[in-house]
C-alpha cells in the first residue's frame, strides 16, 4: 500500500512538471511571436 502511494505522488510530481515544462514551452512560443512581429515593424 505505501508502494502504490510513493508511486501516486512520483506520477503526480511528473505531470505537474510536465505541464508546467509544456506552459512555459507554450509561453515562449508566444513571446518568440511578438518579438518576430516587432521586428517586422
Amino acid at each position: 500500500m505505501v508502494g502504490a502511494k510513493v508511486k501516486k505522488k512520483l506520477l503526480y510530481k511528473q505531470e505537474k512538471t510536465f505541464f508546467f515544462i509544456i506552459f512555459l514551452l507554450f509561453l515562449y512560443r508566444q513571446q518568440e511571436k511578438q518579438y518576430l512581429c516587432t521586428q517586422s515593424n
